[in-house]
C-alpha cells in the first residue's frame, strides 16, 4: 500500500535515509519477481515527476539531477522535477506509485518520455572540456610530444604549401592536438563540482548497500515464508559468492568470518532466524566502518585544507584571503536563459533556443550606433586631418611590414608568449607551440608566411570561445548579468604579436607617434605622467590658485586632461 499523504516540505527539507531498510517494501525484496533485479542495475522507475524551473539554486539542482541520471539506468513517463535531491527521488519511487505532481505559475514544463533503458534529458548534459596538466609534464614526454607530432605531420612541404590557408590551419591543429591527447597528461572537468569519495569508501557504501538489500529481503521470507522457492534459492547462490566476497575484503572487521548456507531451503527449520541475525550482525559492523571511514576523510579532507590555506599564505595571499573570509566563485550554467520582457517574459530551456539567444545576445550587447566611413574624406573637418598621411612620415619605412618572416623570428615571438593562458577554441596552448619539432614549426612557418603574403588568416581563426563570467550580485538566468571573456586561437595571438613586434619598432624608430601619442611602443613609459599626476595631488593648494581645481578633480578626469593637455 502506497502512501501519498505526507509533508512534502519536511520531505524536502529531511530526506530520508536511503540505507533504511525499514523503508523498502515488500516489492523490494531481492528475490521477489517484480524486484529491480529484472532491470539493469542501479535501476528503478519513476512515475511522474514536475519541473519546477524557476527554483533559487535550480541549476545545482538540475546538475545533481543529470549525475543522479547518468548513475542509475532510469525510466520514467512524465516530467521531471528539477528540485529534488536524488536520494529523495529514490526514497519517492519506492513509497510513491504515483507521485503528486508539485508545480508553480512560474513552472516551464518539458514533457520528456522514454520507452525504457537510459533516459537523460538532453538539457540536462553537461560540457565537458579536457584540460591539460602542463605542471606535471616531464622533460621526456615533452620530446616524445615533439617526435610524435613530427612523425603526424609527414606531408611534403611542397604538397603543404600548395593548399589552401584553411586547409593547412585545420591539418595542424588536428596533428598538435592528436599529439597532446596522445601524450600530454590531462583530465576532463566539466561545469560543475563534484566532492569524490575514495575509492575505498564509495566501495564500501555500495557493499553496505548490497548487504542491506539482502537484509531485507531475508526479514521478508521470515513474515512470508510462505513465498520462498526455487526461483529465490537460484538467486541466492548468486548472490552468495558477492557476500562472500564482502565478508572477506573487510574480515578483519568481522571477529569471525560470518558462515552462510548454500541453500535458503537449510534455514526454513528455525524460520530464517539464525541466517537474519547473521547478516543483520554483519549489517551493524559493516555500518560502523563506514561511518569510521567517512569520519577519517573528513578529518584528512579538513586537514588537507587546512594546510593548503597555511601554504596559500605564503605563496598565494590572494586565495589565502579568499578562504579566510569564505569568500566563494560565482559560477553560472547556460542550461536555460530568462527572457525579461516588459508584457511577455519567457524561460528558455531548449538547448538550440538557449544557444540562439547566447549568440543574439552577445552580437548585440554594444551596439554600433553609427556606420563607419568608407573614406578619410568622409570625415568631418576636425578628423580628416588627424587621420590624414604625415608629410614627415615616409611610407617606405613600412616596406618590410609584410616581408616572410623567419624561422627563428617566429621562434622568438612564440617563446616570448606567457605560459598559462587559456586556450582559444582548438585547445592549443602557447605550451604546446614552444615544444613543437622542426618539422611541425616548419609547416607552421609555411603557414604563417602564406598568412603574410596574401594578407588573409584561415577561418578557424576568426572564431572564439566566448565565456559569460558572472556579476557581482545574482545570476537569475539573465544574460544582462554576465559579461564576457573571449579565448582566442593562440596561433593566431602569436602571429598578430609578430606583426605588432615589427610594427612598434618601426614608430619607434622613426619617432612616427610622438607626444602622448603612444601605448606600449618599445622604450615607452607612463613614469612622466605618474610624477606628474603625483605632483599635483601632493603640492599645497595655496601655491597656484589653478591646483584647487586639480584637488577637486577626479583622477580619472585629470589623467584625460594631462593626456589632451
Amino acid at each position: 500500500m502506497t502512501d501519498n499523504n505526507f509533508n512534502y516540505d519536511s520531505f524536502v527539507r529531511n530526506p530520508p535515509n536511503p540505507l533504511d531498510i525499514d523503508n523498502l517494501s515488500l516489492q523490494d525484496s531481492l528475490f521477489s519477481s517484480t524486484s529491480l533485479t529484472s532491470l539493469p542495475r542501479n535501476s528503478f522507475n519513476i512515475s511522474s515527476f514536475n519541473i519546477n524551473g524557476l527554483k533559487m539554486f535550480s541549476h545545482n539542482k538540475i546538475e545533481l539531477l543529470n549525475n543522479f541520471f547518468s548513475l542509475k539506468q532510469i525510466s520514467f513517463g512524465d516530467v521531471v522535477d528539477t528540485h529534488l535531491h536524488p536520494k529523495q527521488m529514490h526514497f519517492l519511487s519506492k513509497r510513491l506509485s504515483n507521485y503528486t505532481v508539485f508545480s508553480s505559475v512560474l513552472d516551464t514544463f518539458q514533457h520528456i518520455r522514454s520507452s525504457g533503458g537510459p533516459a537523460c534529458a538532453r538539457q540536462l548534459k553537461r560540457q565537458v572540456r579536457r584540460i591539460f596538466s602542463f605542471d606535471s609534464v616531464t622533460p621526456s614526454q615533452w620530446d616524445d610530444f615533439s617526435v610524435h607530432i613530427d612523425t603526424l605531420c609527414s606531408i611534403s612541404p611542397t604538397i603543404f604549401a600548395s593548399w589552401h590557408i584553411n586547409r593547412m590551419c585545420e591539418y595542424l591543429h588536428a596533428n598538435i592536438i592528436a599529439g597532446a591527447n596522445a601524450i600530454l597528461p590531462a583530465r576532463t572537468v566539466g561545469n560543475d563540482h563534484i566532492p569524490k569519495l575514495p575509492k575505498d569508501l564509495e566501495t564500501l557504501i555500495q557493499h553496505y548497500r548490497f548487504l542491506n538489500r539482502v537484509v531485507h529481503s531475508i526479514k521478508l521470507l521470515r513474515k512470508h515464508p510462505h513465498t520462498l522457492s526455487s526461483s529465490y534459492d537460484q538467486k541466492w547462490s548468486g548472490y552468495l559468492p558477492q557476500l562472500n566476497n564482502i565478508f572477506y575484503m573487510y574480515k578483519s572487521t568481522f571477529p569471525a568470518v560470518p558462515t552462510l548456507p548454500s541453500s535458503l531451503f537449510s534455514c526454513r527449520t528455525d524460520n530464517f532466524n539464525n541466517l537474519f541475525q547473521t547478516l543483520s550482525h554483519a549489517s551493524k559492523l559493516l555500518r560502523g566502518l563506514h561511518l569510521l571511514k567517512e569520519k577519517e576523510f573528513q578529518d584528512s579532507s579538513i586537514k588537507a585544507h587546512l594546510e593548503s590555506r597555511d601554504q596559500n599564505f605564503d605563496t598565494d595571499i590572494s586565495s589565502f584571503i579568499n578562504s579566510a573570509l569564505f569568500r566563494s566563485h560565482h559560477r553560472i550554467m547556460l542550461d536555460r536563459v530568462f527572457m525579461d520582457h516588459p508584457t511577455t517574459p519567457q524561460l528558455l530551456t531548449d538547448p538550440k533556443d538557449v544557444s540562439d539567444a547566447v549568440i543574439n545576445h552577445f552580437q548585440h550587447a554594444v551596439p554600433i550606433k553609427s556606420t563607419p566611413p568608407s573614406h578619410i574624406s568622409a570625415l568631418p573637418d576636425r578628423w580628416r586631418s588627424e587621420y590624414s598621411p604625415m608629410a614627415t612620415v615616409s611610407p617606405d619605412i613600412y616596406s618590410s611590414l609584410l616581408s616572410p618572416p623567419s624561422l627563428e623570428e617566429w621562434l622568438s615571438t612564440v617563446s616570448s608568449m606567457p605560459n598559462g593562458e587559456a586556450p582559444g577554441p582548438s585547445m592549443i596552448t602557447y605550451e604546446m607551440l614552444k615544444h613543437l619539432g622542426l618539422i611541425t614549426n616548419s609547416l607552421l612557418l609555411i603557414l604563417v608566411r602564406k598568412c603574410f603574403a596574401s594578407a588573409d588568416i584561415p577561418d578557424l581563426w576568426r572564431q572564439a570561445m566566448i565565456f559569460p563570467i558572472p556579476k557581482p550580485h545574482e545570476w537569475r538566468c539573465q544574460l544582462k548579468n554576465t559579461r564576457p571573456i573571449t579565448l582566442l586561437e593562440v596561433i593566431q595571438k602569436s602571429f598578430v604579436k609578430l606583426f605588432y613586434n615589427r610594427l612598434s619598432a618601426i614608430l619607434a624608430t622613426h619617432n612616427v607617434l610622438k607626444g602622448g601619442n603612444f601605448a606600449g611602443l618599445p622604450g615607452g613609459t607612463c613614469r612622466d605622467l605618474l610624477l606628474l599626476l603625483n605632483l599635483l595631488f601632493t603640492m599645497p593648494i595655496t601655491i597656484i590658485p589653478l591646483f584647487g581645481f586639480f584637488h577637486k578633480t577626479s583622477p580619472k578626469h585629470l589623467t584625460q586632461l594631462i593626456l589632451l593637455c
